[in-house]
């Protein structure tokens, strides 16, 4: 897969850089965004990280 798709398609980075991500997928219409984690991390990885980033999206979102 060329890096170039790989950073079209992934949502990395601060929580400020997640958000933006997240909503410029929600522009062009996606509604879901999937967050893969190991199954024994979900409560370290995927809590924190949607307290971080769900206040920072565009209303409606």
């Amino acid at each position: 897969m060329p890096d170039q798709w790989k950073e079209g398609l992934t949502i990395a980075g601060s929580p400020e850089e997640v958000a933006a991500k997240i909503d410029s997928f929600y522009d062009v219409g996606a509604w879901v965004a999937l967050f893969s984690t190991p199954s024994d991390q979900v409560d370290r990885m995927v809590q924190p990280t949607a307290r971080q980033v769900l206040a920072l999206l565009k209303p409606g979102c």
